[in-house]
């Protein structure tokens, strides 16, 4: 059962509700919103080099395939929803959606780096403190 509706997968065919049977093409399993995330994830340490220390780079870097695969999860729950509902626009909503997609992957990127960065930025003000209370 995926989200009320029942739900039969045999090999790249979804049945939804015993209706409506979407195919998942090789093209969809995600390859560009990984390699795009992956590069933002690497312009994102780059630019953020000295904001984050070395734990909170890895931790970009490792989080973007994650972050790809979920937001392509998305992409293809809403997708199959949109094309149970309303057949006709089901591959132009696919496509649009997307870009929507890879817009929330973006953030949430930014969100990891942002955090991380006032992370680092708090633990050495806490430092800087605890260096000065001991001179």
């Amino acid at each position: 059962f995926g989200l009320g509706y029942s739900c039969e997968v045999d090999g790249n065919i979804v049945t939804i509700g015993g209706i409506r049977s979407l195919r998942v093409v090789h093209e969809c399993l995600g390859y560009n919103a990984f390699q795009s995330l992956s590069v933002v994830a690497l312009i994102l340490v780059a630019t953020n080099w000295r904001k984050l220390n070395w734990l909170g780079r890895a931790v970009v870097l490792l989080a973007s395939p994650f972050v790809a695969f979920a937001s392509n999860v998305v992409r293809v729950v809403c997708t199959a929803f949109v094309g149970y509902a309303w057949a006709g626009i089901a591959d132009t909503f696919h496509d649009y959606f997307g870009y929507v997609t890879f817009l929330l992957g973006m953030f949430v990127l930014f969100a990891i780096t942002d955090k991380l960065s006032d992370w680092k930025k708090r633990r050495d003000g806490a430092d800087e403190k605890r260096d000065k209370d001991k001179q």
